[in-house]
């Protein structure tokens, strides 16, 4: 039913909502307790913001690769933005076998250049086998984060040693009661050890009454 413009509604407006106070103008006895019950939530914002969420990476010393020297020295680096947990998450393996204990590990250091990070390394030196040999290597952080797989392949040729003689062909003559040894240098410019032998040998017969 339309009401009159000039006739008094019976029906009661709903009442405005309240304008909330400015802090200043609680009492002081307001005031403080919820300043105590605020103050905690706007500084732990940062602290989750600063949650750890990246995981560590592992590099290797050298890089995959082929050799043709048994013996390998190599360096696996363990790096991370904020932390390294090395008790118990630092694993080393070398084809299919745990070699962990097998390594020298330096301490954790802090560097700020480039880049914020931490890192540790683990060193040794390898014999590989014939062929392919696989080096892996993982870790964690203080935060639960772990490295993703990371390895190194390193192929072992096995070289063949080569000979090279000077003089030119390996011989010099000699004068009449002479008793200065010829000298001869034995170069191998080949891929492997060898051993060398030089046997003396006279070409030229000698006769006489």
């Amino acid at each position: 039913m339309p009401i009159h413009p000039f006739r008094r509604s019976s029906r009661r407006l709903a009442p405005l909502p309240a304008v909330p106070p400015r802090l200043s103008t609680l009492p002081r006895s307001v005031r403080i307790p919820l300043l105590l019950c605020v103050l905690p939530l706007l500084c732990a914002a940062p602290l989750r913001a600063q949650t750890d969420l990246d995981e560590p990476w592992v590099t290797f010393e050298p890089g995959s690769g082929t050799f043709t020297a048994a013996s390998l020295t190599v360096t696996v680096r363990f790096s991370d933005n904020a932390s390294l947990n090395t008790t118990g998450t630092r694993t080393i393996v070398f084809n299919d076998q745990t070699v962990t204990s097998q390594f020298t590990h330096s301490a954790v250091t802090t560097q700020t250049q480039p880049i914020a990070q931490v890192t540790t390394t683990s060193s040794a030196t390898l014999t590989l086998q014939p062929g392919t040999n696989t080096l892996s290597a993982s870790i964690c952080d203080n935060a639960g984060n772990c490295s993703s797989p990371s390895s190194a392949t390193y192929t072992f040729v096995a070289g063949r040693p080569a000979v090279r003689v000077s003089p030119d062909g390996g011989s010099a003559t000699i004068a009449p009661w002479s008793d200065i040894p010829p000298v001869f240098r034995v170069v191998n410019p080949g891929t492997g050890a060898g051993t060398y032998r030089l046997r003396p040998e006279c070409r030229d017969a000698w006769t006489g009454a």
